[in-house]
């Protein structure tokens, strides 16, 4: 390969790099909008968004003392 050649072909991998780039730097952003939504602290825990609310009562019921109870017969 001439010298032409090497150049040529360093353009090309900088510019891709360059969009590879700026397209990370899109998701990331993205990524970030979303986690602010889960973490503004203003927002009570009833209203956060992202939990699995039917997952997180039955943890709540199994955490929870069980009383015994008599049955009678």
């Amino acid at each position: 390969m001439d010298e032409v050649e090497i150049n040529r072909q360093l353009r090309e991998l900088v510019e891709q790099l360059k969009r590879e780039n700026e397209l990370l730097k899109a998701k990331v952003s993205e990524l970030e909008a979303r986690l602010a939504q889960y973490e503004n602290p203003h927002t009570p825990p009833s209203l956060r968004r992202g939990r699995n609310r039917k997952k997180d009562q039955e943890k709540d019921i199994k955490a929870s003392p069980v009383k015994k109870s008599v049955i009678k017969a």
